[in-house]
């Protein structure tokens, strides 16, 4: 903890750190050490987390991974009492580290670390009151990284491998989030880039299918369908898919609702204004 602490003091008054963060990731790596430090490392991972990261994650996202390793070493009751507000923590802030990814290998070292996880914090950590805004921007990301770069290094083969190991990996860990956001952008992808709009509502039928008890499941991704066919002009196929959306009842927020309900106004204006105001007076209640 003292090495953690002198890390932060010398942080926020713009000393160099890379002697004690050396010296940290030593005592670290001393398996003779960690027995009898448990806790410690718990609360001294949280504290560097936050230090790092904005402007290193990859060791941000180290530092979380050793308090979560040694938080499942701590075996006084109330020491593990009180070391399951400090996980959770840790946990919450896997999500956070989500969110600012910037790059493809941030994203292969964040997925490392979440697949490290036990069935157990994976549940905890899949109740973050943030998750599906931070799996909105994660997946999002994955993608439009790639949409931002030159046409030559375009491979969105990559991007659907990325997108599809991390959907399966959620599906079988039970995150509903992700597979929510990683099938939304592997529709997107497919439909937008790759220009098989069959393919993507092949992709949203066969996730539709598997979770149709889930109203959430079955209202972002009816809804992401019904924009690719809009954006396409394909207005009855549109407002099929909108009206699939609309029937659940999920637990979307107003702003995702109100947002679906006017594009499926655009896209009812093709066919009937009555329709088409339906849809408005809809939004406006």
């Amino acid at each position: 903890m003292i090495r953690a602490m002198q890390i932060v003091v010398h942080r926020r008054s713009g000393q160099d750190t890379k002697y004690l963060v050396q010296d940290l990731d030593r005592l670290l790596a001393d398996q003779k050490t960690k027995p009898k430090f448990h806790v410690e490392i718990v609360v001294m991972a949280g504290t560097l987390a936050l230090q790092f990261m904005q402007d290193d994650p990859d060791r941000a996202m180290r530092y979380l991974m050793e308090g979560i390793r040694a938080s499942r070493n701590i075996k006084k009751a109330s020491s593990k009492a009180k070391n399951l507000g400090l996980t959770q923590r840790l946990l919450d802030m896997l999500w956070m580290l989500a969110a600012g990814i910037r790059d493809d290998n941030q994203f292969e070292h964040w997925f490392k670390c979440v697949q490290e996880l036990s069935s157990q914090e994976v549940r905890r950590w899949s109740e973050f009151e943030q998750a599906d805004n931070a799996s909105e921007v994660l997946c999002g990301g994955i993608w439009m990284r790639k949409a931002d770069s030159s046409a030559e290094t375009q491979a969105w083969s990559e991007v659907m491998n990325r997108l599809g190991r991390l959907r399966g990996w959620a599906r079988a860990a039970g995150v509903i989030s992700l597979v929510i956001h990683t099938t939304r952008c592997q529709i997107i992808v497919t439909a937008e880039y790759e220009n098989d709009i069959e393919g993507a509502v092949s992709i949203a039928r066969q996730t539709l299918t598997g979770y149709s008890g889930n109203a959430n499941v079955q209202f972002w991704l009816s809804e992401i369908t019904a924009r690719q066919f809009y954006y396409q002009h394909r207005t009855t196929e549109a407002l099929y898919w909108f009206e699939q959306a609309f029937s659940a009842d999920s637990g979307a927020k107003l702003t995702a609702r109100v947002n679906a309900l006017l594009f499926a106004a655009a896209a009812a204006a093709n066919l009937s204004s009555t329709v088409s105001f339906s849809y408005l007076n809809r939004a406006a209640r």
